[in-house]
Formats: structure tokens, C-alpha cells, sequence
């Protein structure tokens, strides 16, 4: 049987190109609730709860959503090391998977409305769970809000996602806008400030 030509090969591609494509499969209000949250964090959210809270979906249906997600190739999870005082555990942090599937349904979930949430009261200490990140100092002697650009600062660089998230949602504005004003503030850590700080009241 003759090969096919060349020619040929470049036709059948371009036919095959111009096919229509089969619509986006649509999306649940669960899922879009999900999907809306995971994509205003771009470094993902720890464990199912934390979804919980950013989405609005209830408990009972959080895990399962994620799973379907996940299935469909929509987010992905990886297993963190977060540390708890003097242990350490493992979590699972939710993202985003920004590739061609999650932008054939962006347009779904941007019509999702999440929760407004109220942020963190910002204690007088830096909560214990943080204290072994400044292994090298005395945690003890760290006063907020005196310290609160400090502690921002050393916090976002950090490999510590709840760290961060805490970081961006408690600590004062002003520490925050200083932080993302030095020139040695990586530009990701910069664009998450800003972008924490639009959605704080």
C-alpha cells in the first residue's frame, strides 16, 4: 500500500485542526465554587478544609468535588511538611492545574461568587505554630504589631504555605506594602501581597 504523501499528510492536518471541537464539559456550582478559589491562590490551599472555607462548599461534599476535579485533570495535590510546634506532619495542598482543560472552563468559574471572609484578628505574639520558623532568634521576644513587617518579611520566605496565608490575611497593610516594596521580594511574593491586599477591606 502507497504511503501517504507529504501533501497529503499537511491536508488531512488541516482538516483535522478545523474540526469542531466538542463543548467544555460544565462544571457543577460546587465545582466552580472550587475552581474559583484554588485560582485566587496560586500557591494553593492546605488541606480539604481550607478549601472548605475559601469555596463555601459544604464539608460533606468538599473531598468529593476535589476528586472529581482532580480526575478531570482540573487541580492537582502534593503532599507538604508543615510544621507544628516540635513535630512535624504531612498535609495536602490543593492548586490550581493551569493548562489547556482548566481554561476550556475558566469562564464557568469566574461566574462563581465566594464567601467573603473576615480576616484573622491579629494577635500580640506570633502564634506558636510559627515559632520554629525563627529557630535561629527567640520567638518570644517577636510583639505585634511592632513586628509585623519583620515577621512578613521572614514569612513569605518561608517554604510554609500556611505561613504565608497567614502572613497576607492578619498582619497590618503598611508591613505587608514594605515588604512587597524591597527589591529583593521575589515578584511572585510580590504579585500575592497585592493580590491578598485587593480583596482585604
Amino acid at each position: 500500500m502507497a504511503g501517504v504523501s507529504a501533501p497529503q499528510a499537511a491536508a488531512e492536518e488541516a482538516a483535522s485542526s478545523q474540526s469542531p471541537s466538542l463543548a467544555p464539559m460544565p462544571l457543577t456550582p460546587s465545582e466552580r465554587l472550587v475552581l474559583a478559589a484554588l485560582s485566587r491562590r496560586p500557591r494553593g490551599l492546605l488541606g480539604s478544609g481550607s478549601v472548605t472555607v475559601a469555596s463555601g462548599v459544604p464539608e460533606s461534599e468538599t473531598r468529593a468535588v476535589l476528586t472529581r476535579l482532580e480526575e478531570r485533570g482540573l487541580v492537582t495535590s502534593e503532599e507538604e511538611t508543615i510544621r507544628w510546634r516540635d513535630t512535624q506532619r504531612r498535609q495536602t495542598v490543593w492548586m490550581l492545574r493551569v493548562d489547556a482543560a482548566w481554561f476550556e472552563v475558566a469562564a464557568q468559574a469566574r461566574t462563581a461568587a465566594l464567601p467573603e471572609l473576615d480576616p484573622e484578628p491579629m494577635p500580640n505574639r506570633l502564634p506558636d505554630r510559627f515559632a520554629p520558623l525563627f529557630w535561629w532568634g527567640d520567638p518570644s521576644a517577636i510583639e505585634l504589631p511592632r513586628d509585623a513587617a519583620f515577621v512578613a518579611e521572614h514569612l513569605l520566605a518561608c517554604d510554609d504555605i500556611a505561613a504565608w496565608g497567614w502572613a497576607v490575611t492578619t498582619l497590618p497593610r503598611d508591613a505587608l506594602e514594605r515588604v512587597a516594596a524591597k527589591d529583593f521580594t521575589p515578584p511572585e511574593t510580590k504579585a500575592m501581597i497585592r493580590n491578598a491586599l485587593a480583596r482585604r477591606p
